[in-house]
Formats: C-alpha cells, structure tokens, sequence
C-alpha cells in the first residue's frame, strides 16, 4: 500500500492487538511497524483499544477524528462535519 502511494499524507497510523500474535524470539510487533512504516516519520501508536481483540473502542464510518496521546495516554474525539 505505501508503493502504490496510499500513505501519501498519512498523519499517523493506530493498531490494535492483532488476533492469534505472538512476538518471536528476535523480531516483534513494534520491529515489523518500524520496518513497514519508519520511513515515513509519523506517529504509530500500537496496542491501541481497537480492532477484534476486547476492549475496543467503535469507531464511526464518515466521522473525522482527532487523536491525542502523550505520557502512555490517549484519547479519541469523533465529530460528524
């Protein structure tokens, strides 16, 4: 997707907990985030309350978004505009 130029843009990126991942002895989540996506200096926050792993927040389709994270914390305002 970042070949084909989909991230062109991209503020940031958000990841859930993936289902069924476990890390392997030498390489783990944050190490295939930052191979994948480093270059493009944004934040990547990981282990985030989304996704198909509880607790996950409900994101709204069509809704824009504000993220804040700072000291381990974060929070998520959606407004219809």
């Amino acid at each position: 997707m970042k070949q084909a130029g989909w991230f062109a843009g991209v503020k940031g990126f958000m990841f859930g907990r993936p289902t069924g991942y476990s890390d392997t002895a030498d390489f783990n989540f944050s190490d295939a985030l930052s191979s994948a996506l480093g270059d493009l200096d944004v934040p990547v926050l990981y282990d985030v309350d989304l996704g198909h792993v509880p607790p996950q927040l409900t994101f709204v389709n069509g809704a824009l978004g504000k993220v804040a994270y700072e000291n381990g914390r974060g929070s998520l305002e959606m407004a219809f505009v």
